[in-house]
This record gives structure tokens, sequence and C-alpha cells, in this order.
């Protein structure tokens, strides 16, 4: 409402000053909160990264053709990578071997440019040490399964050849779907993770914006004021209980007092 009434004035009066105005729209926006509450539908990312594995660990062992495995194995990495490493559906789709991912001796690197990153800076990080092997796998058994007879550099294939950003979504709603019940989109990975570190270890509730990739500190302070509430309550249950307990032994003490 503010930002169309900003947009009204501005028209109606084009010398009018309203900086103010679009300043207040763009700080409620800030601090809106969405009608649909999604903490019922977050999951901790152990257990995203454990289906992951799981899904992988079915896969090798189903008696499947090999791109029906392949497919399979794709999505439990695709999990377990996605949990570990919340980077948006945009740039997940658009991984390709020879741009995104560096060898660096033992380590594989992740980087993409400013140009690639919705917020223009460079994202670059480590893929996860513990699906080190699985990528391997995936590189030199199923994802040749699933290439055929066609040749691209993009990580992540289907049936038909690369994923799109259309394409990998699917993937992982039927996933989560099937290992949750409850389909999760890929954006709803970046809040697991952040819910994650908030409640679980609150004190390093500020590398949340380092792990979404948020440039504005702003983006990630209600994780952060999440975290900082968590903890106060979990202090505050703690004086609570001892204070409790300390009135227990006084009125065991004032009790045995009084029948000697």
């Amino acid at each position: 409402m503010m930002t169309r009434l900003h947009e009204v004035i501005r028209v109606m009066a084009p010398g009018a000053d309203v900086r103010w105005l679009r300043a207040g729209a763009t700080r409620l926006h800030r601090r809106a909160v969405p009608v649909r509450n999604k903490l019922p539908k977050l999951v901790a990312v152990d257990r995203l990264v454990t289906a992951g594995f799981a899904v992988m660990a079915q896969a090798e062992t189903a008696s499947l053709p090999p791109r029906r495995r392949a497919l399979l194995y794709r999505d439990g990495l695709v999990l377990a990578f996605l949990a570990l490493r919340p980077v948006r559906v945009s740039n997940l789709a658009a991984m390709r071997l020879d741009q995104h991912i560096v060898r660096d001796g033992d380590t594989i690197h992740v980087r993409f440019s400013a140009g690639e990153v919705k917020n223009r800076r460079p994202l670059e990080f480590s893929w996860p040490t513990c699906l080190l092997d699985p990528l391997h796998t995936y590189l030199e058994v199923h994802r040749p399964a699933l290439l055929a007879d066609t040749e691209t550099p993009v990580l992540w294939l289907g049936r038909k050849g690369p994923l799109t950003v259309s394409g990998i979504t699917q993937v992982i709603l039927a996933a989560t779907k099937r290992e949750f019940g409850e389909a999760l989109n890929p954006h709803m990975f970046r809040d697991c993770a952040a819910t994650t570190v908030a409640t679980q270890d609150p004190e390093h509730a500020r590398i949340i914006a380092s792990i979404l990739g948020h440039a504005r500190p702003e983006t990630s302070e209600r994780y952060y004021n999440h975290a900082q509430s968590m903890a106060a309550g979990r202090a505050y249950q703690e004086i609570v209980r001892r204070y409790r307990g300390s009135r227990g032994r006084r009125s065991s003490t004032s009790r045995t007092g009084a029948g000697s």
C-alpha cells in the first residue's frame, strides 16, 4: 500500500520529495512476516543429508535398469548436496563441469561469477567432503548412463538431457515428497539450513549470511533474532528449573524442621 501511495504522489506531484515514503515502504517490506507459516514444513539438515545418503544407497543395491538407478542416485546426491550447500535453484541447475566445478588436488571447489549470482557477488565454496566419493560415483558410473549418446558439461542430468530450473525443481519436490511425505521446494532448503543453525547452534547464527550468500546482513537478521530468542528461552528455562529446585529443597527442609 505504501509503495502504491509513493507512486501516486510521485505522479501527481513530480517535484515533491517522497524519498522518506519509499524508505518507509522498504523497511516495512523487510519486516513483513509471511502469511503462510513455513515452520511446520521445515526439516532439520541432518535429516535431509541422511535421506540423501539413504537414496544413494538404495540406488546402489536396487535391481533396476542402469538409467533408473542413475536417476535415483542423482536424486540422493542432489538432496544431500543442497542440504549442505543451499544454493539458489538457478545456480544449482546451471552447474557445469567445465565452468563451476574446479579440482584442486583432493579438493573440489564450486565457483560462480558475480554475474551468475543474485546478489552480484562471486560465490565460491568447497564441495562437501562427505559427498566427494558420491560425486565421483555419480560422475564415473551414473552420469554416463544418463548421457547415453549425448555430450554436455551440465552436471545434473535427467531422462532427456540437462535438467532445467523447472526440471530440477520437480526432482527435488518429488524426492522430498517420497522421503518425508511432503514436498519441499528448493528454496525451503535455505530456510532449513538457516533454521537448523539458529536452533541448534545459536552462538554461531552469524554464519547464516555466509551460508546463504546474503549480501545484506539484514536479510539474515530474522534468523539471528530467532537464534537469540531461542538461546534466551533456554537460559530462562534453566533459571526457572534451578529456582524450582531450590524452592523444593527449602520446602523439604521446612517440613522436616516442623516435624522435629
